[in-house]
């Protein structure tokens, strides 16, 4: 998911949301892969990130840690 649609990027030629939410110091991440591949409880989702003063992405580690089953 992405916090500004396309649609929306094309009618303000802008990112709003986006400027908006990392104003309020805020972080985000999109454009993961491979999410399906978790359970939806249970495991924790690590970020890795270097805060950098107004630039408007950057890349991440991210990395997630599930515990096993016990049957």
């Amino acid at each position: 998911m992405d916090t500004d649609a396309a649609i929306d990027y094309r009618k303000n030629n802008d990112l709003v949301g986006e400027w908006y939410w990392l104003t309020q110091n805020n972080y985000q991440v999109e454009v993961l892969t491979n999410l399906s591949e978790l359970p939806a409880t249970g495991g924790i989702i690590f970020v890795g990130a270097t805060k950098i003063k107004e630039a408007t992405g950057f890349t991440a580690r991210v990395f997630a840690i599930v515990p096993n089953s016990i049957a």
